[in-house]
């Protein structure tokens, strides 16, 4: 995340030059995957482990969550994006 968020800092609109790459597809799919932690962070403190996705994650990383988000909402990625998303939020609600 640090590597992706210096990436990102120097106001770069993609991780790797100017459109859209294989780094920014297998960036929002793996932050993607790290969303499950949500639903499971219960699990994970009973078994003495930590989120990847602290809640401090969006103040240590601005720019790499800022990207997730961007790229959520992307019309390559939203279609599938939003409704897992949403079972994401549904599971933790």
């Amino acid at each position: 995340m640090a590597g992706i968020n210096s990436a990102l800092s120097a106001g770069r609109g993609f991780i790797v030059g100017d459109c859209l790459t294989l780094a920014d597809v297998c960036f929002v799919a793996e932050l993607g995957l790290f969303h499950n932690e949500k639903a499971r962070a219960q699990d994970l403190k009973k078994r003495g482990l930590e989120s990847i996705l602290s809640e401090k994650v969006e103040e240590q990383f601005p720019d790499a969550m800022a990207h997730f988000a961007k790229l959520s909402k992307h019309p390559a990625f939203a279609p599938d994006m939003d409704p897992y998303m949403q079972k994401i939020e549904r599971a933790t609600a």
